[in-house]
């Protein structure tokens, strides 16, 4: 694979927060990861409870839904 060059400006005074995104990426993907895996081994191997409770599962499959279409965790 060839190098890729980025250039994009960002005015810190207007853009810290779309700056923090773009400098954080790769840390929000990671802790997307690492919820997406926490939630999926709780609704494979847990045993609590709470599971049971009508709708949690459906929930936390719900919360899983949401990261993998939100498409951080694509290479």
């Amino acid at each position: 694979m060839g190098k890729i060059t980025i250039t994009k400006e960002f005015d810190p005074d207007q853009e810290r927060e779309e700056l923090g995104y773009f400098l954080n990426g790769s840390k929000y993907a990671t802790s997307l990861w690492e919820l997406d895996s926490e939630i999926r081994t709780t609704l494979k191997y847990s045993d609590d409870g709470w599971l049971k409770v009508p709708g949690a599962q459906r929930y936390l499959e719900a919360l899983r839904e949401i990261i993998s279409d939100s498409g951080a965790m694509d290479d």
